[in-house]
């Protein structure tokens, strides 16, 4: 988990025809429906928010992966202007179409700055009666039911568009979604649903539908438990649950686990092509069971007062010894030539496989301070080499604007994970109007 993502790659603005046609292709069928045409027939909402997020941080001049800053050119100030766009359009029983959208003008962040606009979702629902339902378009679809992490997140991708808030309910709020199909089917207490992804080369988002894809869900309420179990086949099978229940009131309880065979992780090699840099990421080849798994709960006070905690074990997280040689590979590409450059600059593409193995994590929210100030604080602690991140920030609402004071510090050794990050730590000041 890292909230400054150096390494994060761009969204890029506009995309292919695929997304036009899914958008024509709503209005169109959208229109075409027998009494839409009667304004009792169609309602429709929308909402926004206009944002400006000045983030100061302070560097590592020691850092392994950004040394001197030379790799990243990060500015000590980054400065974004976003705008957030949610338009639904329905016809009560029979369909509807939904369409977000983030935009945003980044500065302080090197090769990042620029105007950057992405898509999160533009797709319909159609309903069939009460117990069939089918969509189309792209779509964002976050599941599991732990707030840190989530293995059986299938279709997660990576994405720089939260910016520089690592709360992780904000990389489930703000990502691009999949271009897919998918059916839910009520059939007794059982739902369930099936979905496909094609793979769509040079997509209007980068990471999003690399490859085919294909995920059946089965969910049910057994005696008070929210029970789902999940089949994915992408690269490669991977198979996984998870099950939250409620104790009295206050008390709420969940897991949640995955198995695949093989790591998704990529981990750095030693490079054998003479004058090419030395080393580089790729996927390991193995067939080893890769098990991923979170418990925890979280507690609601009679005040509001809410407290999380979750251990996560991510068996594809690098061991020690390939931390160690991930540390060697970077202290040798600090050697201020472009081959050592080139290396670093693929490290920092990386972060997302550079994890450890074994994390708490804990959350505090939602503590009402005098004057109506808001506090929610959160950390997270690699159990394997002590470094952790920290984060708090308190918020004031004046009708619809919303101002927002933040810190985040990534600790530890040089060596460790949220040591070895760029930014040593940060303050956010995020002024948001909401529409």
């Amino acid at each position: 988990m890292t909230a400054d993502r150096p390494g994060a790659r761009g969204e890029r603005v506009g995309g292919p025809p695929a997304l036009a046609v899914v958008v024509a292709f709503a209005l169109g069928l959208l229109a075409s429906m027998p009494g839409v045409g009667a304004p009792q027939s169609l309602s429709y909402q929308y909402r926004g928010a206009l944002a400006n997020e000045l983030t100061y941080r302070s560097l590592r001049s020691d850092s392994l992966l950004n040394p001197q800053n030379r790799i990243l050119d990060l500015s000590a100030f980054s400065d974004r202007v976003v705008g957030d766009l949610d338009l639904r359009a329905s016809v009560p029983g029979v369909a509807d179409a939904v369409f977000r959208d983030r935009a945003f003008y980044l500065t302080g962040n090197g090769s990042l700055d620029g105007f950057q606009n992405t898509v999160e979702e533009a797709y319909l629902r159609f309903r069939f009666g009460s117990a069939l339902l089918a969509e189309i378009g792209k779509r964002s679809l976050p599941e599991g039911v732990a707030y840190s992490f989530n293995p059986v997140d299938f279709l997660r991708v990576p994405t720089d568009l939260p910016g520089t808030d690592p709360d992780p309910a904000q990389f489930r709020e703000h990502r691009p979604g999949q271009y897919l199909v998918r059916l839910l089917a009520d059939v007794g207490p059982l739902t369930l649903s099936a979905l496909y992804a094609p793979r769509l080369p040079d997509v209007d988002s980068p990471f999003i539908n690399e490859e085919h894809q294909f995920l059946l869900k089965v969910y049910s309420l057994i005696r008070g438990h929210d029970v789902s179990l999940y089949l994915y086949r992408g690269t490669r099978w991977k198979g996984g649950a998870s099950w939250a229940t409620v104790i009295g009131r206050a008390l709420e309880l969940h897991a949640e686990a995955s198995l695949q065979r093989g790591s998704d992780a990529k981990v750095p090699v030693a490079s054998v092509i003479p004058g090419d840099a030395p080393f580089h990421f790729r996927r390991e080849n193995g067939d080893d069971l890769i098990p991923r798994a979170v418990v925890g709960g979280q507690y609601t006070f009679g005040n509001g007062v809410n407290v999380i905690a979750e251990y996560f074990y991510n068996g594809q997280g690098y061991s020690r010894a390939e931390f160690s040689r991930y540390f060697q590979f970077l202290d040798a590409a600090a050697d201020g030539t472009l081959r050592g450059a080139a290396a670093l600059g693929e490290a920092t593409r990386n972060l997302e496989s550079v994890q450890g193995q074994h994390f708490f994590f804990a959350r505090l929210g939602d503590i009402l301070l005098p004057m109506k100030v808001r506090l929610v604080a959160f950390g997270v602690l690699n159990l394997e080499d002590g470094s952790h991140l920290v984060s708090s920030e308190v918020s004031r609402d004046w009708g619809d604007l919303r101002v927002t004071v933040g810190y985040d510090g990534f600790l530890g050794s040089r060596r460790s994970q949220f040591g070895s990050l760029p930014v040593a730590q940060q303050v956010r000041f995020f002024v948001r109007y909401f529409f």
